[in-house]
């Protein structure tokens, strides 16, 4: 691994950078929510009706599960790049100054811009039991656990900052900071699993509905097998016991998700396609990108 002296957080230009990047990227999202409200179904809200159609799911569930997932893909594969490239080259010099970063600070704004626009577009039919915001707007309780979650997700960027100001830089996925992002990217996953369920109370049914149910076991085997890349990598710098424990919670709860949610071999279809993904993620990271190989994950063995 490479060594670099401790240093003081990014420079001051680069967590501009950041900031003017993110209020460009949710500004549009916060204007079309708040058309949506006003009853004006512009853009956003006739692409959200048409997608919902097509996936037979109400138009908070299909729309913001698909830029959900396509932001789970960019933070994915920016955190399976960022790790092999620090643990060869030693941290870098701002958050802005390493291409993998992007790619992650992209993922956790749309994972928050996901909640944002399913609670923008909340709109009869509407669960049993929702959280009232205002008189005319109720939210399913799985838009606002996507928006918590990402919230939280995001906060972990300019958190990340604070932390190396404060004490160095250090070279570890499970820092404070890192932990706060991956799993803020992980929750999400969960809240659009409630998200789901709620749709199915309004009576969404149909492959579509299946489609996006299927992911979110493979979603969760994603974020939570990125907890483990020090160990995959071969440099774990914490006990052993960690990597047993994760690899446990892997191999019960999201597989036993699948197999309870598709019946017979529906843990096997997860555990095939998390392999799957897991292959085309080494690959870009290790191959393409040039960095230190994953090895392949033990989840297999189980």
């Amino acid at each position: 691994m490479a060594h670099e002296n401790p240093a003081g957080g990014a420079p001051l230009l680069q967590v501009a950078i950041a900031a003017l990047i993110s209020l460009t990227f949710l500004t549009p999202v916060l204007i079309a929510v708040l058309a949506e409200r006003r009853g004006n179904h512009a853009v956003v809200g006739r692409l959200a009706d048409e997608v919902g159609s097509r996936f037979g799911a109400p138009r908070w569930l299909a729309l913001p599960s698909l830029t959900l997932f396509a932001s789970l893909l960019s933070a994915g594969v920016g955190v399976y790049w960022d790790v092999p490239y620090h643990v060869d080259y030693g941290r870098d010099e701002g958050p802005l100054a390493n291409p993998a970063h992007y790619l992650i600070l992209f993922g956790l704004l749309g994972v928050f811009a996901s909640g944002l626009l399913s609670a923008g577009l909340a709109s009869d039919p509407l669960p049993r039991r929702t959280v009232r915001l205002r008189r005319d707007w109720r939210v399913p309780y799985g838009s606002v656990l996507i928006t918590l979650s990402g919230a939280f997700a995001l906060l972990g960027f300019p958190l990340d900052d604070v932390w190396h100001r404060f004490f160095g830089q250090d070279v570890t996925l499970w820092g404070p900071t890192h932990v706060l992002m991956v799993g803020g990217a992980v929750t999400a996953v969960l809240g659009a699993a409630v998200l789901a369920a709620e749709a199915r109370q309004t009576g969404a049914h149909g492959r579509g509905m299946k489609a996006l149910e299927f992911q979110y076991p493979l979603w969760w085997l994603l974020g939570v097998g990125a907890f483990l890349m020090e160990f995959d990598i071969g440099v774990p710098q914490f006990p052993m016991v960690s990597q047993v424990v994760i690899l446990a919670v892997m191999g019960a709860w999201p597989l036993v998700w699948a197999r309870s949610a598709f019946g017979p071999g529906g843990a096997l279809l997860a555990a095939a396609a998390f392999l799957a993904a897991r292959g085309v993620l080494m690959v870009l990271a290790s191959d393409l990108a040039g960095r230190s190989p994953h090895h392949f994950p033990l989840i297999a063995g189980q």
